[in-house]
Order: structure tokens, then sequence, then C-alpha cells
């Protein structure tokens, strides 16, 4: 009953059906174990591979076995597969849970930050934006995502260059901007330019690509540091003025110019003018002057002395003779500290 034709092993046929059971269940393994009935002992009772007649009951039998085997096999696959579709969709379902409680974590810090979270994909459309966004920017988020980012926040002059920087990195994915602190100006919902800062970083993720940016407003930064700097220039021009009217009383001449026999001049006090006869405005725009009215005796020993105070950094001490326009002979003490 279970030999058959002996040029043709029953256990052959076993594999088949197990095959069938795993990959269609109890229906497959009933399946496959009657064409294997049929195929150890053929419908007609005579023996293909032996031409010798084979009793019905024997085929019969054969039949019922190989049924049998496909019942358990298709029975046992059927309660593994079972098991596994169940512990399959256990851990996709806890998967979800996880995925939906970090997504959920993510927004809830997204929207309590202070800065503005805008997500870009790569047509240039907005994807993400938070409560700091709509604060900063005067779009709700049901407006801002969808909308093109380009012509919602970006000013005219500056959208080429942000289309044309998206599309480098599509390309060659380089980006000047990326991961770098950067400030450059935005636009708010009512048309008003405002200067911001901002990090962008790109994603990769699925084959797509998703431009996070982090954007804060520094209106009241720059607003402060403007009025630093005027105050500076307020109070530098003040002393300016304070010093120009000391020097100016002094019976000396004060000046500052460069280092050499053509260095320039950048101020010289009245004074000048007074003792040598040249307005100050003369005496810096000519600036060989100083070489020219130095006495010829003396002017080996007044560049020597200059040379000296450059070459060690100590303050010049020189003593000489000029020649005023008027011709007359003028004796100096030049004594001058070096600034950086």
């Amino acid at each position: 009953l279970l030999g058959g034709a002996d040029q043709v092993p029953p256990h052959w046929f076993y594999i088949p059906i197990l095959l069938s059971a795993a990959r269609f269940g109890l229906v497959g393994a009933v399946a496959a174990a009657i064409a294997a009935g049929l195929l150890a002992g053929p419908l007609l009772p005579a023996d293909v591979a032996t031409s010798e007649t084979q009793p019905l009951a024997d085929w019969l039998g054969r039949m019922g076995f190989f049924v049998g085997i496909g019942a358990v096999m298709g029975t046992v696959a059927l309660g593994l597969t079972s098991a596994m579709r169940r512990e399959v969709d256990l851990a996709r379902t806890s998967g979800d849970l996880a995925l939906r409680h970090s997504e959920g974590r993510t927004r809830s810090i997204l929207e309590s930050t202070n800065e503005a979270v805008i997500g870009m994909d790569a047509a240039g459309a907005i994807t993400d934006w938070n409560h700091a966004a709509e604060l900063t920017f005067g779009w709700s988020q049901a407006e801002a995502v969808g909308r093109d980012l380009a012509d919602t926040l970006v000013p005219e002059h500056l959208r080429s260059a942000h289309r044309q920087g998206i599309e480098r990195f599509l390309t060659t994915g380089e980006g000047p901007i990326l991961n770098r602190r950067i400030e450059l100006e935005a636009l708010r919902r009512d048309g008003q330019e405002f200067p911001i800062e901002l990090i962008v970083s790109a994603v990769e993720a699925g084959g797509s690509t998703t431009f996070i940016a982090f954007v804060h407003d520094i209106s009241e930064r720059r607003e402060a540091e403007d009025a630093r700097r005027a105050s500076e220039a307020s109070l530098r021009e003040l002393l300016e003025a304070k010093y120009r009217a000391l020097v100016e009383k002094l019976p000396a001449i004060v000046y500052e110019a460069e280092f050499g026999e053509g260095g320039a001049w950048t101020y010289v006090s009245p004074q000048i003018e007074e003792m040598l006869g040249f307005a100050p405005e003369r005496w810096m725009a000519e600036t060989d002057l100083w070489w020219e009215r130095l006495h010829p005796d003396d002017r080996p020993r007044a560049i020597a002395d200059e040379a000296e105070s450059r070459r060690s950094g100590a303050a010049l001490r020189s003593e000489y003779r000029m020649i005023a326009e008027d011709g007359r002979v003028v004796w100096f003490r030049d004594e001058a500290t070096i600034i950086d």
C-alpha cells in the first residue's frame, strides 16, 4: 500500500505536498495530495511504469494515504501560518503605535520651541509649519502648508538664488548654506522684510528629500546692534571733537601719519600753518612736503630715527630743522608714539 511501484518511491511526493501546504494551506495540501495519489497509482487498474495489473483497492488505499498526509500537513501549515500572521500583525501594530507615539512627541517638541520650524519638499512646497512659524511670518499652519516657500517667505530679489540652490543640491548633493548658521532677509505675510537667522538641513527618507529649516527672528538683535553702533559713533564723534579742541590749543603740531618719506598724513593740527605757513589741507594732500621741507643737513638723521622707531616699536624721539614756506628755518623736537 505504501510502497507502490518500486520505480517511484512515494516519499518523493511529500515535498510538493509540503510546499503547497506552506503556500496555500489546507486546500492546497489536499489538492497536491490528490495529484500525488493519481501519479503514484494511476486511475486505471494498470501500472504505467511496469504494465502490471494493480488492484483498484490498492490504488484507492494509496490515494487515501496521500490525502490524509496532505490534510495533516495542510492543517499544521495553516496553524503555523496563522500564528506567524498574528505575530506579524502584533509587531506591525506595536511598530505603528511606537511610530505614532514618536511622531506625537516630535510634534509636541516642535510646537513648544521658540524657533520657527519649517519643512519643505524637493518641489519647494511647504510641508511643516509650527506655531512659532505662525507667529513669526503671520501665516497659519493650514494656510502655509502646501504653498510655494519661495513665493511665501523669500523676498523677490532672493527667489532666483533660492530656487537655483535647491536645484543644485538635488543635482549634485551639495548646498552652500546647508548645516550652517546664516543671516538673511525674509518676508512676512504683510510684505514686510525682516532679518532672520536660520539653519537648513536636508533629510533623505523613502527615496525623497525633505528640507528642514530652523528660523529665528533677529529684528530686535539687529535694532540693538544698530543702536549700539550709533551710540558708539556719537561718542566717537564727541571724543574726536573734544580731542581736536584740546590739541588745537596746544603750542605744538599734533599729527597722525604713516611711516616713510611719502607716507600719508591722516591728520595735522592747524598750528602747522602758523609754524611753517602750510594749511593743514595742503599738508595732508601733498604727502612729500615733510620730506621736501626737511633741512638737507638733517634728513639722514631724521630718516634714521624714524627707521629705528619703526624697527623697534619704541616711541620716536628726533630733532631736526624744517624750512618754512617763507624760507625761515624752524627747529623741531619730534616725539611720536606708534599706534596700530
